[in-house]
Formats: structure tokens, sequence, C-alpha cells
């Protein structure tokens, strides 16, 4: 079998087809790929349905023209690499529900090795309560809501749209709707994310980030804390960002101490504004130990059917440490 132009060898397949449905045991020994798949899948409409056990003792990514870098899962001839299982279903509203495991990742980069026991636990929107946890190297999670966390980015993007209208095809929430999560999350500076997965090199502090959401109260709680990031040779320091919410208005912030690369510094830089009855407001401005401005640009965004109008604010339009 040839796929991404290489050319697997030793693959075994063994099951049964039933219209839309597929049961049964995958297995590949190549000399650069590894890995066993027990399994089966249901699409039918309203039945969909997804079980699988996968190990995979080994693959060389790069051999397998998956990456350009030195990178493997586990070290071939032996190993064990990766550990995943799932078992997931459809309910009757449509929703994706059961659970998810990948353990026991290990990854060889540039003859460096780099494991995590744990990456990833999930038990997703079983009885309107869906929980997602992990605790590693890499990443502290924890996730409760009503809500499942796939729907997720259309939940928010409704809720956003009751301050600004982004776009008309977004369905409105009713009154009585009920969508609530609160989760934490903490990103650790590991390996895997600093020397492989980011594209430049990185350090960085542990990024903390906490939020809320209640439909009902209309309220969002947003928090995100990183004391230092060094991402290439660009630096900052105290980068914050806050967002909130109450019936009126979505108020948002991000804040740094000071932003720099070798060409440019940006000391107290502050962007913040807040959506409100179609109407964004944006403000960009930077200031010196002192606080005199050294820039600030004030600006409104209207929508007036399927107008939109931008404004700049002349009396507060500083550049280059001047006021124009």
């Amino acid at each position: 079998m040839v796929l991404n132009r290489y050319n697997y060898q030793h693959l075994k397949l063994n099951g049964n087809i039933n219209g839309r449905q597929f049961g049964g045991k995958i297995n590949l020994n190549d000399e650069n790929a590894v890995f066993d798949l027990d399994g089966s899948v249901n699409l039918n409409q309203n039945e969909e349905e997804v079980h699988f056990n996968l190990n995979v003792q080994g693959a060389d990514l790069q051999k397998l023209h998956l990456t350009t870098d030195d990178l493997q899962i586990a070290r071939l001839p032996i190993g064990m690499g990766l550990v995943a299982s799932a078992k997931l279903k459809m309910d009757s509203a449509n929703k994706m529900v059961g659970k998810a495991t990948i353990n026991n990742l290990i990854l060889v980069y540039a003859g460096e090795r780099y494991g995590v026991d744990s990456l990833f636990a999930a038990s997703i929107n079983e009885t309107n309560d869906s929980k997602l946890t992990s605790s590693n190297a890499v990443i502290g999670l924890q996730f409760e809501g009503a809500v499942s966390p796939s729907g997720l980015p259309a939940e928010l993007n409704r809720f956003i749209n009751q301050y600004f209208q982004f776009s008309d095809s977004i369905p409105q929430l009713s009154d009585s709707e009920l969508s609530q999560f609160n989760f934490e999350i903490q990103i650790r500076n590991h390996p895997i994310l600093s020397k492989i997965l980011l594209p430049l090199p990185t350090d960085f502090d542990p990024i903390f980030i906490r939020g809320d959401f209640n439909t009902l109260k209309k309220e969002l709680k947003l928090n995100a804390t990183m004391k230092h990031l060094m991402y290439g040779n660009i630096e900052v320091n105290d980068l914050i960002l806050d967002v909130n919410s109450d019936s009126n208005a979505l108020k948002y912030q991000i804040s740094s101490s000071n932003i720099s690369n070798p060409q440019i510094k940006v000391d107290h830089f502050l962007f913040d504004g807040k959506l409100s009855e179609n109407t964004m407001w944006a403000n960009v401005s930077s200031t010196d130990d002192q606080q005199h401005k050294k820039l600030l640009i004030r600006s409104q965004l209207n929508r007036d059917a399927a107008h939109y109008k931008l404004t700049l604010d002349p009396s507060n339009f500083y550049l280059m440490n001047d006021r124009w």
C-alpha cells in the first residue's frame, strides 16, 4: 500500500463490512511503522459509534514522509510508543458521548527521548455532564460543563454574537437555553512543546488559564497569565488576558509589561475594548515608565444592517511618542 509516497509493507486487515459498518483488526509490521488496531465503526445515521484500541510499538515519522524532522514515536525496532482507546457514540441529541484515553506517549526527536505517561483522559457529555481531565508533564486540564467540548466553538460564537453580530447565519440563543462550563488549564514548559511541536526555539513560564461560562446569567469570565515567554527572538513579559461579560457588554483586555525583539520594544502594552449593542470598541496603547504616551489608537466599529463603519478618535492619536 502506497500512502504519501511511502510503500507500506506487511499490512494485514481482518474484518467484516456490512453496509456502513466495519469491525475487525488491522496489523502493520513495516520496518518503519508497527501498530495494532482493534475496533469497530458504525456510520449509519442515528447509530454512529466508534470503538477502538490502538497500540503503536513504533513509527519513524520522517521516513514515512509525515514530517521533515527527525521524529519517531518510540524507537524502532522495539518499544511501546503510544496507547489509545475510545468508546464514542452519538446520543439522541446528536452529540458525541463516551470515553477516550491516550497513554504512554514516547517521542524520539533528534536522538533525544521524551515521554508522557498519561496524556489525555475524557468522559464526554454523559447525562449532560461533560468532563475532561489530564494531568501530566505537558498539560494539566480540568473541564466540567453541561455542554459537549465539541460544541464549545459554536456555543461561544452564539454568545458573542449577542453583543456584536459578526454573522447573520449564527442562530440566536434563547432566554431559557442553558449552556455552562468551567475549566482550568496549566500548560507546562515540556520539551515535547518547546523542542518538538513549536516551530521556533521556545522557553516560557507555566501558563495558567481559568474560565467560567453561563448563558442564563450572560456571564463569560476568562483569565490567562504567563510571566515570561521567549519565542525565537521575541520576548514577552507579564502577559495577562481578561475577558468578562454581563447582560450589557462583553469586555476584554490583553496587557504586557513589555514586548520586544532586537528591532523594537513596546513597554506597558495594552489592548482593550468591549462589545455592546452591535458596536465594538478597540484601543491599543503603550506608555513609558513615567506614563507618557508612546502609542495610542482608539477605534470604534459599528454595524448597521449589512454595513460596517470604522471610526478613529483623532483627539487621542499617538504614534512614535508624538501626538498626531
